[in-house]
């Protein structure tokens, strides 16, 4: 559960928020909602899953590798819908690992991102 011990750290700073988790691995799941986050089990391959519940979110962390382009491209097209939509939101993306790709995908797409 690489993205687990982020997770849970940011839960114990943050609990009146709300969070869900895009887990792999369905043995995660009881660890995963012990923490405090509603878990939607598939797969960083689905590409229309992860666009989604990015667009539903205001932060996304992604704790896989950047270097699978298609998964980072359905994440920034996601947080696209949800700047987009009525909510009124700038979604923020935090990206913990590989950031290389990234790199390349900011700068085609005018984005901003301090560090």
């Amino acid at each position: 559960m690489p993205g687990g011990s982020v997770l849970a750290q940011i839960i114990k700073a943050h609990p009146d928020f709300t969070y869900t988790a895009l887990i792999r691995n369905p043995k995660d799941k009881e660890a995963v909602e012990k923490i405090g986050a509603t878990v939607v089990i598939g797969s960083n391959d689905d590409y229309a899953l992860v666009e989604k519940l990015s667009s539903e979110h205001d932060v996304v962390i992604n704790s896989a590798d950047a270097d699978g382009l298609p998964l980072t491209k359905a994440v920034i097209a996601g947080l696209e819908k949800r700047a987009g939509s009525k909510s009124g939101s700038r979604p923020i993306l935090l990206h913990t690992r590989s950031i290389g790709v990234l790199f390349k995908i900011v700068i085609a797409s005018d984005i901003l991102i301090a560090s």
